[in-house]
């Protein structure tokens, strides 16, 4: 057994998504023992502009949906599949940041998906060719 792949083909974005839940605890974290503290030197935001920041259900609903998503990401790779799950990832954080236009969900979605493919197996494959013929070439010096 090959020690990369102990853990599946779902094991990366996985160990990716649980750092990403670390990192949002500790910004809970942080936000809940320093969150009204005035940080100084901010740009273009004022203590009275913050004052009159109001905090709808929406955004907050949008907030909740926004870091519960890689988790039911997550959560649908091993039953649905990496290539299955990831366009309907990429639609619904682009719907989340408020793009709506379908046309522009449509294109924005099939451009990430596209490189994501070639990345993962159009250049894998060549890589794979690459290897194999450096060892042929390696294997020929030796006059095997």
């Amino acid at each position: 057994e090959i020690e990369i792949y102990k853990f599946g083909a779902a094991g990366w974005p996985r160990a990716v998504l649980g750092l990403l839940l670390l990192v949002i605890i500790g910004n809970i974290f942080h936000q809940m023992r320093h969150g009204d503290n005035v940080q100084t030197g901010r740009v273009g935001v004022s203590e009275d502009e913050m004052n009159d920041v109001e905090r709808t259900l929406s955004s907050v609903a949008t907030l909740t949906l926004f870091l519960l998503a890689p988790l039911l990401y997550a959560w649908s790779l091993k039953p649905i599949g990496f290539y299955s799950a990831t366009p309907f990832f990429i639609a619904s954080i682009i719907c989340l940041l408020g793009e709506f236009r379908i046309r522009r969900v449509l294109s924005i979605t099939a451009l990430i998906y596209g490189l994501l493919i070639l990345l993962f197996l159009k250049l894998s494959v060549y890589r794979r060719k690459w290897i194999y013929l450096k060892l042929l070439t390696n294997l020929s010096y030796l006059n095997i």
